[in-house]
Protein backbone atom coordinates (compact mmCIF):
# COMPACT_ATOMS: atom_id res chain seq x y z
CA UNK A 1 0.00 0.00 0.00
CA UNK A 2 1.39 3.62 -0.87
CA UNK A 3 1.61 5.87 1.64
CA UNK A 4 -0.03 9.15 1.02
CA UNK A 5 2.08 12.50 2.14
CA UNK A 6 0.60 15.51 3.25
CA UNK A 7 2.54 18.51 2.83
CA UNK A 8 1.97 21.52 4.87
CA UNK A 9 2.90 23.97 2.44
CA UNK A 10 0.65 26.85 0.64
CA UNK A 11 -1.84 24.93 -1.94
CA UNK A 12 -2.25 28.44 -4.42
CA UNK A 13 -5.30 27.29 -6.09
CA UNK A 14 -7.20 27.05 -2.57
CA UNK A 15 -6.10 29.63 -0.69
CA UNK A 16 -6.26 32.39 -2.73
CA UNK A 17 -9.16 34.04 -0.82
CA UNK A 18 -7.27 34.06 2.43
CA UNK A 19 -10.34 31.62 3.87
CA UNK A 20 -9.32 28.42 5.20
CA UNK A 21 -10.80 25.10 3.68
CA UNK A 22 -11.42 21.57 5.02
CA UNK A 23 -11.01 18.34 3.14
CA UNK A 24 -10.98 14.82 3.52
CA UNK A 25 -7.59 13.37 2.88
CA UNK A 26 -7.59 9.64 3.44
CA UNK A 27 -9.21 7.28 6.38
CA UNK A 28 -9.85 9.41 9.15
CA UNK A 29 -7.61 12.31 8.38
CA UNK A 30 -8.40 16.19 7.56
CA UNK A 31 -6.29 18.71 5.59
CA UNK A 32 -6.96 22.46 6.84
CA UNK A 33 -5.77 23.94 3.31
CA UNK A 34 -5.58 28.10 3.99
CA UNK A 35 -3.05 30.85 3.99
CA UNK A 36 0.13 30.11 5.54
CA UNK A 37 0.24 26.85 5.45
CA UNK A 38 -2.07 23.35 5.82
CA UNK A 39 -2.48 21.33 8.86
CA UNK A 40 -3.50 18.04 9.55
CA UNK A 41 -6.35 16.97 12.00
CA UNK A 42 -7.32 13.62 12.99
CA UNK A 43 -10.69 12.91 14.07
CA UNK A 44 -12.35 9.65 15.97
CA UNK A 45 -13.71 8.18 19.14
CA UNK A 46 -11.67 9.21 21.02
CA UNK A 47 -11.16 13.05 20.17
CA UNK A 48 -8.86 15.28 17.52
CA UNK A 49 -5.36 15.29 17.18
CA UNK A 50 -4.19 18.61 15.58
CA UNK A 51 -0.92 18.66 13.60
CA UNK A 52 0.33 22.02 13.92
CA UNK A 53 -2.10 24.83 14.80
CA UNK A 54 -0.98 28.06 12.44
CA UNK A 55 -1.26 31.17 13.37
CA UNK A 56 -3.02 32.82 17.17
CA UNK A 57 -5.66 34.98 14.47
CA UNK A 58 -6.92 31.67 12.19
CA UNK A 59 -7.38 29.66 15.68
CA UNK A 60 -11.27 30.58 16.00
CA UNK A 61 -12.11 29.54 12.34
CA UNK A 62 -9.70 26.22 12.83
CA UNK A 63 -11.74 25.92 15.82
CA UNK A 64 -14.89 25.89 14.63
CA UNK A 65 -14.02 23.95 11.53
CA UNK A 66 -12.79 20.93 13.00
CA UNK A 67 -15.19 20.50 16.14
CA UNK A 68 -17.63 19.39 14.22
CA UNK A 69 -15.34 16.15 13.24
CA UNK A 70 -15.61 14.65 16.60
CA UNK A 71 -17.81 14.58 19.69
CA UNK A 72 -14.80 14.62 21.89
CA UNK A 73 -13.11 17.62 22.04
CA UNK A 74 -9.17 17.93 21.25
CA UNK A 75 -6.93 15.93 22.72
CA UNK A 76 -3.34 16.71 21.21
CA UNK A 77 -1.71 19.12 19.19
CA UNK A 78 1.23 18.10 17.40
CA UNK A 79 3.91 20.37 16.52
CA UNK A 80 6.74 19.62 14.00
CA UNK A 81 8.72 23.17 14.16
CA UNK A 82 8.90 25.90 16.52
CA UNK A 83 8.24 28.75 14.00
CA UNK A 84 5.34 30.72 14.10
CA UNK A 85 3.34 29.41 11.65
CA UNK A 86 2.99 25.79 13.14
CA UNK A 87 2.95 27.15 16.81
CA UNK A 88 0.94 30.49 16.91
CA UNK A 89 -2.19 28.94 17.63
CA UNK A 90 -1.22 26.60 20.06
CA UNK A 91 -3.05 28.82 23.05
CA UNK A 92 -6.16 29.36 21.47
CA UNK A 93 -6.82 26.05 19.80
CA UNK A 94 -5.50 23.97 23.15
CA UNK A 95 -7.82 25.48 25.42
CA UNK A 96 -10.87 24.02 23.52
CA UNK A 97 -9.21 20.86 24.67
CA UNK A 98 -9.85 18.45 27.61
CA UNK A 99 -8.96 18.53 31.32
CA UNK A 100 -5.17 18.47 31.85
CA UNK A 101 -5.80 16.49 34.81
CA UNK A 102 -9.73 15.81 35.81
CA UNK A 103 -9.05 15.05 39.39
CA UNK A 104 -7.27 18.42 39.87
CA UNK A 105 -8.61 21.52 42.77
CA UNK A 106 -9.26 23.72 39.17
CA UNK A 107 -11.32 23.80 35.92
CA UNK A 108 -8.39 24.18 33.83
CA UNK A 109 -8.80 22.96 30.54
CA UNK A 110 -6.30 22.43 27.98
CA UNK A 111 -5.25 19.60 25.10
CA UNK A 112 -1.70 18.35 25.47
CA UNK A 113 0.85 20.28 23.06
CA UNK A 114 3.37 17.72 21.77
CA UNK A 115 6.67 18.04 20.10
CA UNK A 116 10.17 17.22 20.40
CA UNK A 117 12.21 19.02 23.23
CA UNK A 118 13.82 21.17 20.89
CA UNK A 119 10.88 23.43 19.93
CA UNK A 120 10.51 24.05 23.54
CA UNK A 121 14.06 25.01 23.46
CA UNK A 122 13.35 27.08 21.38
CA UNK A 123 10.12 28.90 21.98
CA UNK A 124 10.89 29.34 25.51
CA UNK A 125 14.66 30.52 25.19
CA UNK A 126 16.05 33.76 25.42
CA UNK A 127 14.87 36.86 23.57
CA UNK A 128 11.83 34.27 21.44
CA UNK A 129 9.52 36.61 23.19
CA UNK A 130 6.48 33.56 23.09
CA UNK A 131 4.04 33.58 25.71
CA UNK A 132 3.59 30.33 27.98
CA UNK A 133 0.66 29.51 26.80
CA UNK A 134 1.83 28.45 23.31
CA UNK A 135 4.71 26.06 24.50
CA UNK A 136 4.73 22.42 23.95
CA UNK A 137 3.13 21.14 27.14
CA UNK A 138 4.93 17.40 26.59
CA UNK A 139 8.24 16.75 25.00
CA UNK A 140 10.25 14.01 23.99
CA UNK A 141 13.85 13.61 23.15
CA UNK A 142 13.74 10.19 21.20
CA UNK A 143 13.92 9.76 17.32
CA UNK A 144 10.50 9.19 18.16
CA UNK A 145 7.04 9.37 20.46
CA UNK A 146 4.67 6.92 19.89
CA UNK A 147 0.74 6.98 20.97
CA UNK A 148 -2.42 5.15 19.88
CA UNK A 149 -5.49 7.20 19.39
CA UNK A 150 -8.51 6.93 17.28
CA UNK A 151 -7.88 3.21 16.41
CA UNK A 152 -4.99 4.34 14.47
CA UNK A 153 -0.49 4.29 15.87
CA UNK A 154 0.81 7.45 15.50
CA UNK A 155 4.32 8.32 15.32
CA UNK A 156 6.34 11.27 15.26
CA UNK A 157 9.33 11.29 14.11
CA UNK A 158 12.30 13.63 14.63
CA UNK A 159 14.30 14.74 11.77
CA UNK A 160 17.77 15.44 11.58
CA UNK A 161 19.27 17.48 9.32
CA UNK A 162 15.61 19.13 8.24
CA UNK A 163 14.58 23.19 8.51
CA UNK A 164 15.64 23.17 12.15
CA UNK A 165 16.82 20.64 15.14
CA UNK A 166 13.43 20.25 16.33
CA UNK A 167 11.24 19.24 13.42
CA UNK A 168 9.28 16.29 12.92
CA UNK A 169 6.62 14.70 10.47
CA UNK A 170 3.95 12.30 11.63
CA UNK A 171 2.73 9.00 10.83
CA UNK A 172 -1.22 8.32 10.97
CA UNK A 173 -0.23 4.57 10.13
CA UNK A 174 -3.61 3.14 9.55
CA UNK A 175 -5.17 5.83 7.96
CA UNK A 176 -1.80 5.77 5.61
CA UNK A 177 -1.01 9.07 5.97
CA UNK A 178 2.40 11.27 6.38
CA UNK A 179 2.73 14.90 7.20
CA UNK A 180 5.66 16.68 6.93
Amino acid sequence: MKSLALLLLPLAALAQNNDLHLMKVQGNVYMLVGPGGNMAVQAGKDGLVVVDSKTADQAKKIVDLIQPLSPKPLKYIINTSADADHTGGNEKVALTGVPINPDSFTDEVQATVIAHEKVLSRMSGPGSGLPAGTWPTETFTSKYRSMYINDDAVQVLRQTGAHSDGDSMVHFRRADVIVT
